[in-house]
């Protein structure tokens, strides 16, 4: 049986190295990468479980790395991992592409993250863990609200809809909000 194979991906030596001891006990084939989009040739062809991104590199943050991995390995979770606890830097992150927000204060429960990540992957691959597009919609519709503190002319923009789309497309959805904001 292969070992999964879980790529970190960070530009801080102290971290990476604490993460693959962590990780290694847990019997995982490790790659440690920087946080560049070279590193999907560094790949060569093998396919990643699970990616673990931290999400403020040295050229910016991950957004255009989460989204090339997603497109170049869409059954693999990505965790991202940043000491920033702010909403709109989650919503980035998970419009990208990213499966979960984990804060590297949070390192230790690290390697239950990605056990739980490896579970994602594998409902994935048997087609059960792919969200619907209602599902894509409403997160989009709820982030775009959460980022623009529920200015709806401001979210339906940010959507690239007019209000009137925006305002049908939530109820279609059934998302629910105050429009006294």
């Amino acid at each position: 049986m292969t070992r999964p194979l879980v790529i970190l991906i960070d530009d801080d030596e102290a971290f990476l190295g604490a993460m693959r001891r962590t990780l290694r006990r847990q019997k995982y084939e490790l790659l440690a990468l920087n946080g560049d989009l070279s590193l999907l040739t560094e790949l060569s062809g093998r396919v990643p479980s699970v990616a673990v991104v931290d999400w403020h590199l040295a050229h910016g943050n991950a957004s255009p790395l989460i989204v090339a991995l997603t497109e170049t390995h869409p059954m693999c979770p990505i965790i991202v991992h940043s000491g920033d606890v702010r909403p709109e830097e989650r919503t980035l992150a998970a419009r990208a592409g990213a499966w979960r927000w984990v804060s590297k204060l949070e390192g230790a429960l690290l390697a239950s993250h990605v056990a739980q990540a490896l579970e994602e992957g594998q409902r994935r691959r048997k087609g059960e863990g792919m969200p619907t597009m209602a599902e894509i919609q409403t997160r989009a519709i709820v982030g775009a609200m959460v980022r623009f503190n529920g200015n709806r002319r401001r979210a339906a923009e940010n959507l690239g809809l007019s209000t009137a789309q925006f305002y049908r497309l939530r109820k279609k959805l059934g998302i629910e909000w105050n429009d006294a904001a």
